[in-house]
């Protein structure tokens, strides 16, 4: 009978061991996930700030003086977006025989969550006649 007792208390144990690895393991799955979303919408908020400042709205043309070349890591203070950061790029190129400026915008936002970092980059190209 007391090696029936130990038994159980040693499959017991075992079970529990392996389902809070579960648990563990699921935790740290949707905080990658949730922080990884987050990252996601600071590097559109870098991308839409350098077209906005590119492209100004209601404002005909565009400003090359706006393309910043790189912003460094700048922390955003918006509710949703507590602990990220984005960094802004920009490149010109102009071809003057074919009339045409191109652009390309990046932009990678970064979220940390504890001792991860989780981040993602987007970029997007656009083209204004001269």
């Amino acid at each position: 009978m007391l090696m029936i007792t130990l038994f159980v208390l040693v499959v017991m144990a075992l079970l529990g061991f392996a389902l809070t690895r579960i648990l563990s393991a699921s935790s740290d799955t949707i905080v990658t996930e949730v922080y990884g979303v987050r990252a996601l919408q600071a590097a559109k908020s870098g991308l839409e700030s350098q077209l906005v400042a590119v492209f100004p709205l209601g404002v005909a043309g565009s400003d090359p003086n706006g393309c910043a070349s790189d912003t460094g890591y700048q922390p955003i203070q918006a509710a949703g977006l507590v602990n990220c950061s984005v960094r802004s790029l920009c490149q010109t190129q102009e071809y003057p025989i074919a009339g045409v400026r191109y652009y390309r915008f990046s932009a990678e936002g970064a979220c940390e969550a504890g001792d991860a970092v989780v981040s993602r980059r987007l970029s997007i190209d656009a083209r204004v006649s001269l």
